[in-house]
């Protein structure tokens, strides 16, 4: 099972997509951030930060569901789906390596948009 989750987490992770994915939500977090900062009076800290962490919660589990769908999708355009399911591994391994590794995809992209909207926050806000 956790030689499925690496392979899943290799297909992943293996071409750079992913990492423009992350660094759109770097920028896109801190443009917002940006602007509340105009828009906010200055010791509004922690209603924005958790105004954006809310959002960014929201926005993970939405993009979360999206990267667990990626995976059959691009199984069954490249017709390998059939050959996967074919070997001895059994169906459920397969469905729940590609549940566990978008679920984990999810975690790491919440955990980017945290640390970001922390961040940026605490430079345009100062911290509390």
């Amino acid at each position: 099972m956790l030689k499925l989750i690496k392979i899943e987490l290799f297909k992943l992770f293996a071409g750079k997509k992913i990492f423009y994915v992350f660094g759109g939500f770097v920028c896109v977090i801190s443009l917002l951030i940006l602007y509340l900062r105009m828009v906010a009076p200055e010791s509004s800290f922690g209603n924005v930060f958790k105004t954006s962490s809310d959002t960014f919660s929201i926005f993970a589990l939405i993009v979360g569901v999206i990267v667990a769908l990626v995976p059959f999708y691009q199984e069954i355009q490249q017709k390998t789906i059939k050959s996967l399911l074919v070997t001895p591994v059994k169906r459920v391994e397969i469905l729940f390596s590609k549940l566990l590794a978008s679920i984990f995809t999810s975690f790491l992209i919440l955990v980017v948009l945290s640390l970001t909207s922390f961040i940026a926050t605490t430079l345009l806000f100062g911290f509390f």
